[in-house]
């Protein structure tokens, strides 16, 4: 019975193995399907802030977005046309574009952008023929979606103008001069700076040995001429002053910008002045360095007779009423020289007078004395009086001479 039992046991045991080992039995695995090939996406554009920008290539910028790409509006000239400082849709922009460069435009609202340039190539004019006053060629012409670059030949800084409104675009090669009270034209005209460096970072104008007269103003100008467009209300200005004269006065720097008030100019002197534009701020700047005094230019100084020691004519002495034997100088660099060959009538004296109201008096006492009259006592100073006694009458060789350097004064009696 026992024997049995076993014999069930292992029955048993052999068939739960069994069991176990076919129910492990692992079964085919379905390959996965492969899935169907998905079509690339179109690339997308940055997203970039609405408004007006320039680009391309030798600039401040290789596209549109950026801080160096935007256009702010142009600044008009609020004393003319319209009177306003701005337009909507009208920008302006000092950019540098190397030789060869390129420029186009993306304009950007609601979100949507459109590119802008030219059809075909754009146009060399001069300024006054398109209606502004700079006297100078400027490329221009007019815009169209998806046009062309406009192609840039020669290095430089230029002032880019730009009117959505009507679809046009003027480009001007930026030339500076210095105009006003404190210079030699004074507003005749402006004395030119020259160029010394420009790239994308900084453009630099400079000239030496500028003469310039304290008390004063002056504007610095482009292109020798005051609007880009002259097209009211488009009247854009083009020189640089100071929001105030009175705070420039004051203050003694002159706070460059797109204003009205002259720039001030206290002392005389001569002067190394250095415009400069920094692109980074978009802001212009000046340094103004004394090398010297200021020179007075006594080409055009007529000196001539005054008293009774002289003959007018033949005949007739002078008088005390009267300026006589006028003459100009001849200029040796910085030496003037008014020269006489005349009788002096003895007992009888004279000065010499600049012929201008409230002129120069050249008295025995205000200049070096040098020659034989005066070494002989011939010519003497006047008892009580500092005109020139003639103690001997005849025939004497009078010259005076200024020497713009220091402002010396010399007069010789032979």
């Amino acid at each position: 019975m026992k024997k049995l039992k076993l014999q069930q046991l292992v029955m048993l045991s052999l068939i739960a193995w069994a069991s176990v080992f076919f129910s492990c039995k692992t079964e085919p695995i379905e390959p996965t399907p492969t899935p169907d090939p998905v079509e690339p996406s179109e690339p997308q554009l940055p997203i970039i802030p609405n408004g007006f920008y320039v680009f391309g290539t030798n600039t401040v910028a290789t596209e549109a977005g950026s801080d160096a790409s935007k256009l702010d509006l142009a600044v008009m000239d609020p004393g003319k046309g319209s009177m306003v400082e701005s337009i909507a849709g009208v920008y302006g922009k000092f950019i540098h574009i190397g030789a060869q460069g390129s420029i186009q435009f993306t304009f950007v609202e609601s979100g949507i952008r459109n590119a802008y340039g030219v059809d075909g190539t754009a146009s060399v004019d001069s300024a006054e023929a398109i209606g502004g006053s700079v006297k100078e060629l400027v490329l221009n012409g007019s815009l169209i979606k998806d046009g062309q670059a406009i192609e840039v030949a020669e290095e430089g800084l230029y002032y880019l103008y730009v009117d959505m409104n009507k679809l046009k675009f003027v480009l001007m090669p930026v030339k500076a001069n210095i105009i006003g009270d404190a210079t030699e034209q004074e507003w005749a005209g402006g004395t030119a700076l020259n160029l010394v460096s420009s790239d994308t970072s900084v453009t630099v104008f400079e000239l030496t040995e500028l003469p310039l007269v304290g008390a004063s103003g002056y504007r610095y100008r482009f292109n020798d001429g005051w609007h880009v467009l002259n097209e009211d209300p488009e009247i854009t200005l083009s020189s640089l002053g100071v929001a105030s004269y009175a705070d420039a006065w004051s203050s003694g720097t002159n706070d460059l910008g797109y204003f009205l008030e002259n720039c001030a100019h206290k002392e005389s002197g001569v002067f190394t002045v250095q415009l400069k534009y920094d692109a980074a701020t978009q802001t212009w700047s000046e340094t103004k360095t004394k090398t010297g005094e200021l020179l007075t230019d006594y080409s055009d100084t007529e000196f001539g007779w005054f008293g009774n020691a002289y003959y007018v004519n033949d005949t007739t002495p002078g008088a005390w009423t009267d300026i006589d034997l006028v003459q100009r100088p001849i200029r040796d660099g910085n030496l003037y020289t008014w020269s006489w060959n005349l009788e002096l009538i003895e007992d009888k004296s004279f000065v010499l007078r600049e012929n201008v109201q409230n002129g120069i008096f050249i008295t025995y006492g205000s200049v070096n004395k040098v020659g034989a009259a005066f070494d002989n006592r011939f010519i003497r100073k006047e008892s009580g009086q500092d005109n020139y006694y003639v103690a001997q009458g005849g025939t004497y060789t009078v010259t005076l001479t200024i020497n713009a350097e220091d402002e010396g004064r010399t007069i010789r009696i032979e």
